[in-house]
């Protein structure tokens, strides 16, 4: 994470999932609730594709219409 940004904990139910050069902690997952977590800068340009991932996560997974 090349802003600095870090995970230094998990929240009691999340396991780590992945991991980066800059991070330890960039992936998380609580199976039993279905919740899932990254952390990455989709906006910058040097993310490929960033835009199509935010897209697909707004509209596909998480429902919203583009309003």
């Amino acid at each position: 994470m090349s802003y600095g940004d870090c995970i230094e904990s998990l929240f009691a139910g999340f396991r780590l999932i992945g991991t980066s050069v800059n991070t330890s902690l960039c992936a998380v997952a609580d199976d039993r609730r279905q919740i899932y977590g990254i952390q990455f800068h989709s906006e910058v340009a040097h993310t490929s594709r960033g835009g199509e991932m935010l897209r697909a996560f707004l509209f596909e997974v998480a429902g919203l219409s583009p309003s």
